[in-house]
């Protein structure tokens, strides 16, 4: 799973990231936070975040930030997207629903299927 974020709220990114890793469930996988953030401040605490909750941060190197978030989503694939059968790409303020997964991979059982979107509900709160 893969989140990007430019200078985001550290606290929602990884709020995201735990809510993220529990809907996972017994699939398992990792949870990346793609963060391209300029704010040293805003790294130091995704920083923090991720190693006292257990997501992985991907930065790409230097100011190098073409193609913005799908360019962050290229640069992990071609970085780590070998080691995966199928990515998810949330929003930095996107909550799944626990077990969601268990319902999405079974589309994956047809094999004309390769791409599955779901609907975001929001709940303005």
């Amino acid at each position: 799973m893969v989140i990007p974020v430019f200078n985001e709220s550290p606290r929602l990114v990884a709020e995201t990231a735990i809510i993220s890793k529990a809907a996972v469930g017994e699939l398992g996988g990792d949870v990346y936070v793609l963060d391209d953030s300029t704010r040293e401040d805003v790294r130091r605490e995704l920083d923090y975040y991720a190693e006292e909750l257990g997501f992985k941060v991907f930065r790409r190197g230097g100011s190098r930030r073409g193609g913005f978030k799908a360019g962050a989503v290229n640069d992990w694939l071609r970085a780590f997207g070998e080691n995966y059968d199928y990515v998810v790409i949330m929003d930095s303020d996107q909550r799944l629903l626990l077990g969601v997964f268990e319902h999405v991979m079974q589309f994956f059982d047809d094999p004309r299927v390769a791409f599955v979107q779901v609907p975001q509900y929001y709940s303005g709160a």
